[in-house]
């Protein structure tokens, strides 16, 4: 069977997961919450890591799956045999994913209706093996396995890691979440060293991500106001002295951006990232940092190579 980049998820629900991240899961405000992100977090390692949270029930029956990259998943070559194996489908069968990083692994918890029996035989086709419920198959990460089993009724628990007792970190005693929870569907939360070293995103967002590498912890959300959307941010500084510097930063940056983009004759559009970066509005409430950009639906399909 080909080993492509499909094979290191389970499931497909983390490409899944992370394609819409980035792109549409905003369209789940007008069709109502279905997994809440408490019932995956719980027992989630890696509560000061990065955290991810995603309702893909929520987009399925927003039907924008396919326009945000969902098509060319199902068309993955690796993704159809493991359809096949497994009887597992996405656009059916997968409701929400949590997802958190610790220490260089990733722990996921993904809410919906799976075969187990077919996930058992998927991982012994990928040269895996199981054992006492839990499987393991080897990741296309040198040296990491993909290790899985059930959490509880309708939830799988997966972790990519070097190490093979990692699936035990699921059952460790542990303190909540020692954040606030977003309230929308798609969330991603970050303390801000979690963006040090990363040199790997668009370069009109590199200055903006720089301003965050001092932060506490960093909550991203997409949601709807009025008829638009929005992302926001809360960045909690150490301090508030730090947290003034930080929004003049912002705004300092905001503005530089703007008047290159008019000495260049340019406008750019709200479908561009340009123009959303443009358009960020910032204030501050003590030690924290407030921003909102607003996002338009073209620039969503844009993002996932969705029809426009």
């Amino acid at each position: 069977m080909p080993t492509g980049r499909m094979r290191n998820v389970v499931l497909a629900a983390v490409c899944v997961a992370l394609i819409a991240a980035s792109a549409a899961a905003i369209y789940y405000f007008k069709y109502g919450r279905g997994v809440k992100p408490e019932d995956l977090l719980a027992g989630l390692p890696g509560k000061d890591g990065a955290v991810l949270f995603l309702d893909i029930r929520a987009l399925r029956l927003a039907n924008v799956l396919d326009s945000i990259g969902g098509g060319s998943v199902a068309e993955e070559p690796d993704y159809k045999a493991f359809v096949a194996i497994t009887h597992f489908n996405y656009r059916n069968d997968l409701d929400a994913v949590a997802v958190s990083w610790q220490s260089g692994d990733q722990y996921v918890h993904a809410a919906g209706r799976f075969d187990w029996v077919s996930l058992r035989n998927y991982a012994l086709t990928q040269a895996g093996n199981c054992a006492l419920d839990v499987c393991s198959m080897p990741s296309n990460q040198p040296g990491r396995k993909i290790i899985f089993f059930q959490s509880r009724p309708g939830v799988l628990a997966l972790v990519v890691s070097s190490r093979i007792d990692a699936a035990a970190d699921f059952h460790r005693p542990r303190e909540p979440f020692n954040f606030v929870l977003p309230q929308q569907s798609f969330w991603f939360s970050f303390p801000g060293s979690f963006l040090k070293g990363e040199d790997t995103s668009p370069a009109g967002t590199r200055l903006f991500a720089k301003i965050l590498e001092s932060s506490q912890r960093v909550n991203f959300a997409l949601g709807l106001r009025g008829t638009t959307f929005e992302l926001t941010m809360d960045a909690q500084c150490p301090s508030s002295k730090e947290a003034e510097s930080a929004l003049n930063q912002f705004d300092g940056v905001t503005e530089v951006m703007r008047k290159y983009m008019a000495r260049m004759n340019q406008k750019p559009t709200p479908r561009e990232l340009a123009g959303v970066l443009t358009a960020g509005i910032f204030r501050r409430d003590g030690a924290h940092v407030f921003g909102v950009w607003p996002i338009d639906r073209g620039f969503l399909n844009n993002m996932g190579g969705g029809s426009k």
